[in-house]
């Protein structure tokens, strides 16, 4: 009886030494602090500007990339650039390929490998025409009156004048606009006066034409 004792008395002690020794040698459990989940960006922006959409927004704190997605119907979006936070500017990101119609677009922003909820935004993109071509054959056949050949495309004129052949910056000056290929000048310069002329529509404005010159 005493042995049976013994034995039982052995059986429980070694139970709590070996209970003791496995909780006082069980690792220790590294806690890993969570991961900070980066703000959406805001004031997101998708004008139409040309034959390009342009889609901007705000910078994120601490954020260390951001990613556009777009899509055509308002769903099922596809990633179409990741830009790092170095390379983000206040210009944005230009999107070349888009389609007729509506663009939609959602950007998030990144801390590493983190991403943020989305931002949204649309636009419906209309295709603008080619710019016109260079007006030709500018003439002055009368004092003060500027002519040139019509310009297909082109739902507007404009009209630069110089008191030289090279211009300079007054190149950059029009003096005036029409919608029809004639303009007559009724404040011109003393002495010489230079005159070039540019196509313009809703996909942009031409380069100018070679000059035609008048003294008055």
């Amino acid at each position: 009886m005493d042995t049976k004792i013994k034995q039982t008395a052995f059986i429980v002690a070694f139970a709590v030494f070996t209970s003791i020794f496995l909780t006082t040698c069980k690792k220790t459990e590294v806690l890993t602090p969570p991961t900070e989940v980066p703000t959406p960006p805001l004031g997101v922006s998708a004008p139409q500007t040309g034959s390009l959409i342009i889609i901007s927004w705000k910078k994120v704190s601490d954020a260390t990339s951001y990613r556009i997605y777009r899509s055509t119907t308002g769903k099922d979006y596809i990633p179409i650039s990741t830009i790092n936070k170095s390379g983000y500017s206040h210009e944005g990101y230009m999107d070349k390929n888009v389609f007729e119609g509506w663009n939609y677009y959602k950007v998030t922003s990144f801390i590493g490998n983190v991403e943020s909820e989305a931002s949204y935004v649309s636009c419906n993109f209309i295709p603008q025409p080619n710019p016109p071509g260079i007006p030709t054959n500018v003439t002055l056949p009368y004092r003060g009156e500027v002519r040139w050949n019509p310009v297909d495309g082109a739902t507007g004129y404009k009209v630069y004048r110089s008191g030289s052949p090279t211009g300079g910056y007054s190149w950059q000056k029009n003096i005036g606009k029409t919608d029809k290929p004639s303009y007559y000048d009724s404040k011109p310069l003393d002495g010489e006066n230079f005159y070039k002329i540019t196509a313009y529509n809703s996909g942009g404005e031409s380069n100018p034409s070679g000059y035609a010159v008048c003294k008055y």
